[in-house]
């Protein structure tokens, strides 16, 4: 058994590059080789600011995040932005409350002054770091991604480099068809426009040329095209 004490609905799976991509809704995981592992990436809280100390940081709109990264660095999107207003020059900031959660490692991520960029200002952060001028000018990669969200919906179907999941709505009657990032697939976009179909979408399956969804209604062909 590799993984145990998931709910009852039915299970569905996508298979891309020897990894299995599996969600009923509820559950969501991977399974790869011999281990089960989770499907996505939890988004983390946000740290604490503030201006203390004797430092150099030039005046200005401070914006920090932080990220979470799995044992395999997959990395998780951003928390909430926490701002901090540097009035006077000479000052540092201090980070406090920097998320730990069992099994991942925390990144964190700071924009210059007034800035609107997200750089890496430290990597597997303990839970509590700097933001001095010695950081200023050696900060590391861009933030890779923004306000994403992990995996949402059922029926995982592979295509064209995505990963489709469909989210029935039972109030509305309807299904919304969501799309995995390019060959990201622990990252759905919620600002995104999905595609909503009539009913409760009950299959997908795709082939080389488009993607089909299915339900007690009627079939649809090259859904995912029009995303």
């Amino acid at each position: 058994t590799l993984k145990s004490g998931l709910n009852a609905a039915p299970m569905c799976f996508a298979e891309v590059n020897g990894v299995v991509y599996y969600s009923n809704g509820v559950d969501f995981g991977t399974l790869r080789g011999a281990g089960a592992f989770p499907w996505g990436v939890p988004t983390p809280t946000s740290p604490a600011l503030s201006n203390s100390g004797t430092g150099s940081l030039p005046v200005g709109e401070y914006q920090v995040v932080c990220t979470l990264v799995d044992i395999s660095g997959m990395e998780s999107s951003n928390s909430d932005v926490v701002v901090l207003d540097v009035v006077t020059a000479g000052g540092f900031i201090n980070i406090t409350n920097v998320p730990s959660v069992t099994g991942y490692t925390t990144n964190v991520y700071a924009t210059k002054n007034d800035g609107t960029v997200f750089f890496l200002l430290r990597q597997a952060a303990g839970s509590t770091t700097t933001y001095d001028f010695t950081d200023y000018d050696y900060m590391g990669r861009e933030l890779p991604f923004w306000n994403l969200n992990p995996p949402r919906g059922a029926l995982p179907t592979y295509f064209g480099g995505r990963i489709y999941t469909a989210e029935w709505s039972p109030p509305n009657d309807s299904t919304t068809i969501w799309s995995s990032l390019p060959l990201h697939f622990h990252h759905f976009d919620p600002g995104a426009e999905g595609v909503a179909v009539p009913g409760q979408v009950l299959s997908m399956c795709a082939s080389r040329e488009t993607h089909f969804t299915g339900n007690e209604r009627l079939t649809q062909k090259g859904v995912a095209d029009a995303m």
